[in-house]
């Protein structure tokens, strides 16, 4: 990875993680997701096990395991992120954990997005599209703390994306996609917390 999202994710400096962290936050999302929300929503199926806790041993959060091809259908049939506006759908894969993992599918465009108080690690499982990083949101608005929306990018860095990619986008750099192609897009997102 070169460039732009490269020199920004080396930035620990301003809260962000380097890609090191970024790789093991990943990692942890992709073996170990809790398994709360995913079962309240009824996502929970076929490929799904719960790993019991050994006797004796603290009480920890269970550890869940989705096969590949359950992964993908609790992501395809994901509500809409915000009822009545389709083209971004979400579920929340890691119950309260401090480290968010959610699973999205993209049918097309949606919003701009800077989150301030957290870095996003993507690992892109379907689908293509373009990702537009840097530069700055076009009548960007805060819907909460922490959290702006806008309606574009402008001046950013547009790279194609597709199954297989992994990108890290630093707290506070906006970022977009721009373009998903007519299949869509399914992907993870960990949001790591940014360091103060």
């Amino acid at each position: 990875m070169t460039g732009p999202l490269h020199r920004q994710a080396r930035g620990a400096a301003n809260g962000e993680v380097d890609r090191r962290q970024a790789v093991q936050w990943l990692a942890v999302a992709l073996a170990g997701l809790n398994s709360g929300t995913l079962r309240a929503s009824g996502a929970a199926g076929a490929g799904l096990s719960v790993l019991p806790t050994p006797a004796g041993a603290q009480a920890t959060p269970p550890v869940t395991f989705l096969n590949a091809a359950a992964l993908r259908r609790a992501i395809r049939t994901a509500p809409e992120e915000e009822p009545g506006q389709p083209g971004l759908y979400s579920l929340t894969l890691s119950g309260d954990a401090d480290y968010p993992v959610i699973g999205i599918r993209r049918t097309a465009p949606t919003r701009s997005e800077v989150h301030r108080g957290f870095t996003d690690v993507w690992y892109v499982l379907e689908g293509a599209g373009t990702l537009v990083t840097g530069g700055a949101l076009v009548d960007g608005v805060e819907t909460r703390s922490g959290e702006v929306r806008g309606r574009s990018v402008t001046g950013g860095d547009a790279r194609p994306i597709r199954a297989g990619d992994f990108a890290v986008v630093p707290a506070g750099v906006p970022h977009w996609v721009s373009r998903v192609d007519r299949k869509g897009l399914l992907y993870i997102v960990v949001k790591v917390p940014a360091k103060p």
